[in-house]
């Protein structure tokens, strides 16, 4: 079965495994959970990579775990200047919250602030340095529409 996922290509399963076909990239995996807003998140945080600027590193100074639904990444934006596949223990700070949570955040129907408030986000460290993330979010907003 080929799924539709708007811009971003086909998602596909096979044999258990779930492959998304993008114009220049493909992504996959083996999950039976939320699998077609998974590799959406993944190709998102591919696309998401080169926005990470030392200006953004020196502005920002803050190392966070993102815990989505079926998956976790670490934007290091106090030291590297990356976004990784997993949790970094030592990070600043935690921001839980499901895939869908996460889309609205990029796609700008949401903010972090408005996602808090609601329960939709779930926060372990500074709340100070967790609006700090904002500027990110605006910035993969921006790469998403440049995708569309």
């Amino acid at each position: 079965a080929v799924v539709s996922t708007q811009s971003t290509g086909e998602l596909e399963r096979e044999r258990g495994t779930y492959v998304l076909r993008c114009p220049t990239t493909v992504f996959s995996c083996q999950s039976s959970l939320s699998a077609p807003t998974m590799l959406l998140c993944l190709w998102m945080m591919e696309k998401f990579k080169p926005l990470i600027t030392d200006r953004m590193v020196h502005d920002t100074g803050v190392s966070a775990v993102l815990k989505l639904s079926d998956t976790e990444w670490t934007l290091d934006l106090r030291d590297d200047g990356t976004i990784k596949n997993g949790a970094d223990e030592t990070a600043d700070i935690v921001l839980d919250m499901n895939n869908e949570t996460f889309l609205k955040l990029v796609d700008g129907s949401t903010t972090t602030a408005a996602a808090y408030m609601s329960g939709q986000l779930k926060l372990e460290g500074n709340i100070m340095q967790a609006m700090k993330l904002s500027g990110l979010f605006k910035s993969m907003q921006g790469a998403i529409k440049d995708a569309s």
